[in-house]
């Protein structure tokens, strides 16, 4: 219907309407009323079945499931994630790890002899038993036992073996746990016993060194060679305070290149009397070939400790306390068996 304008000069006159005049009348408070019952921009107005749109999978969601709710509890999550790392590198650095009661109860009857042959494996062991109860001091060392990640034996290759894999050649020796903190330096066997204490030229890992020395503590993954009193960095689960168990393979890796540089780690001065720190290098596994062809061209320069195997990690694990399939190692008397013959050496 038109909407018909009305002269307000005209005040109440009627005018008959003509040929050239619209028979309808203007709207009155009724007709307007009606009108309005029927928009769309009327509270309460529903539309036709006609005219009803598929509803949104979001619209049918609650506060708590909607996505901005879900960016705000995985920032959460990842918060508390890393406050437990910092905790946990904490506890470890400061010697203020506890075991649970009811693991040292049922590890009572645990040796100490197995404990020892163990230490020498990349890969998981087999405890053995002793008769010998625990005192109070072993049972503290357990706190500390099997805190770095350990290898399953490679029994086949991995499927995305040349693509999502790396490669690390590995000198024989004691694999360690090293925390450098409140200017001493301890390195822990893998039944956790102290393997020695010394001074190092590590972060916070010396009475001479001039940073905080309460903060810029670090904990490495390394491989001992005693013969040659030498640490080979495997890997870094934190370094200056700042854990990293969360970062995948490669970026650990990349760390391990940057912070133990050559020529600083390696010779001995005021701050590193005795103790050696090389960083052992992952190559990509496009390079295996090349690597079981002369694994000594891609280890440290100058390594005198004899080759044990080699370690493949997954580029996207997490550095995982424990055993992981994620990691694996071959000893050098099954890379014949297993390596060898699939890629043509």
């Amino acid at each position: 219907m038109p909407f018909v304008f009305k002269d307000p000069a005209a005040g109440s006159r009627s005018t008959a309407p003509t040929s050239d005049s619209p028979t309808e009348s203007p709207l009155d408070t009724q007709s307007i009323s009606s009108l309005l019952e029927n928009t769309s921009l009327t509270p309460g107005y529903k539309q036709p079945d006609v005219h009803k749109l598929d509803k949104s999978p979001l619209g049918s969601r609650t506060r708590e499931q909607t996505q901005e709710e879900r960016r705000k509890k995985a920032l959460q999550l990842q918060k508390r994630s890393r406050q437990n790392q910092i905790e946990y590198a904490r506890r470890l650095a400061f010697e203020k790890v506890t075991v649970d009661v009811s693991q040292e109860e049922s590890d009572d009857e645990g040796g100490t002899e197995a404990a020892d042959i163990v230490d020498d494996d990349m890969g998981e062991g087999v405890k053995g038993k002793s008769k010998q109860r625990r005192t109070k001091k072993m049972k503290k060392q357990d706190a500390y036992r099997d805190q770095v990640m350990f290898a399953e034996w490679l029994i086949d290759m991995p499927e995305d073996l040349f693509e999502n894999w790396c490669v690390v050649p590995c000198p024989v020796g004691k694999r360690c746990l090293v925390i450098s903190a409140n200017g001493q330096t301890t390195a822990r066997l893998r039944s956790g016993r102290v393997l020695n204490k010394f001074e190092s030229i590590l972060p916070a890992g010396s009475s001479t060194y001039k940073g905080n020395k309460v903060t810029d503590y670090c904990i490495l993954d390394c491989i001992f060679d005693p013969v040659h009193w030498v640490f080979y960095v495997l890997d870094i689960m934190c370094w200056k305070g700042h854990p990293i168990y969360d970062c995948d393979t490669e970026f650990r890796f990349f760390w391990v290149a940057t912070k133990i540089q050559a020529d600083e780690m390696d010779v001995p001065n005021a701050g590193n009397q005795f103790y050696k720190f090389q960083a052992l290098q992952a190559a990509s596994t496009t390079e295996l070939k090349n690597v079981i062809a002369n694994p000594y061209a891609f280890m440290p320069p100058n390594v005198k400790a004899n080759l044990d195997g080699y370690l493949f990690y997954n580029r996207e694990t997490q550095y995982v306390v424990g055993t992981t399939p994620l990691v694996c190692w071959l000893s050098i008397d099954k890379v014949q068996e297993l390596l060898v013959d699939k890629i043509s050496v």
